[in-house]
């Protein structure tokens, strides 16, 4: 009986669709993003913002690139001790991509905000 009520079951996922793609990374977004890392680690404030910025509103850019965008600006935030800011940039990361959560928040703990936390 049990084995004839599985057989009856559809399948999860029909036969013949395809997964869907991960987006492809945007090319500039992704040297946007190199130059905002770059500013940072060298402490320029101004080219940081200015380059995470321009990822975080591309049309372009893939998620994944938007994230990391927004951990840069995050600590950006934190860098001015702005923890709200940080953590309005921190909100707007999707619970998905933990290793720029982490990178946030290490950079906030990095800047003198030990108490930084997801």
């Amino acid at each position: 009986m049990r084995d004839a009520c599985r057989a009856a079951r559809p399948p999860r996922r029909p036969a013949g669709c395809a997964t869907t793609p991960k987006p492809a990374d945007d090319p500039a977004a992704a040297e946007a993003l190199r130059e905002a890392q770059a500013a940072l680690a060298r402490g320029d404030r101004t080219a940081a913002h200015t380059r995470s910025q321009s990822v975080i509103n591309s049309p372009d850019a893939s998620p994944t690139q938007i994230a990391f965008a927004l951990a840069v600006a995050g600590v950006l935030e934190c860098m001015k001790d702005d923890i709200g800011g940080a953590r309005g940039y921190l909100r707007r990361i999707p619970p998905g991509f933990r290793t720029a959560i982490n990178q946030l928040v290490a950079g906030c703990r990095a800047h003198g905000q030990p108490g930084f936390s997801p």
